[in-house]
């Protein structure tokens, strides 16, 4: 698994290479469309994610913001990864 060393979304996407970078811009940009109210997008485990935040929802099971999906550059393929959560 390829982690990024970014800290936010903007970085993530500029050091993909270009026709990567397209192709997640346009699978995040369908994510954002319909992200729920009080889902926040960030970087979580070197990948661009979309979670609950932790002054939302302090009390998760490992002391990280709850996620329920992850968007990601591998080495030799592009993932979208999915959660299903119960609160």
């Amino acid at each position: 698994m390829v982690s990024s060393g970014a800290t936010t979304p903007a970085e993530y996407l500029a050091e993909l290479p270009e026709d990567r970078r397209a192709v997640i811009e346009r699978v995040r940009q369908v994510i954002l469309d319909n992200l729920p109210d009080g889902f926040t997008e960030g970087i979580e485990f070197g990948m661009l994610s979309y979670h609950i935040p932790l002054e939302d929802y302090p009390d998760s099971y490992n002391g990280r913001p709850l996620g329920i999906a992850a968007l990601a550059n591998q080495k030799r393929h592009m993932a979208v990864y999915l959660s299903l959560i119960h609160i």
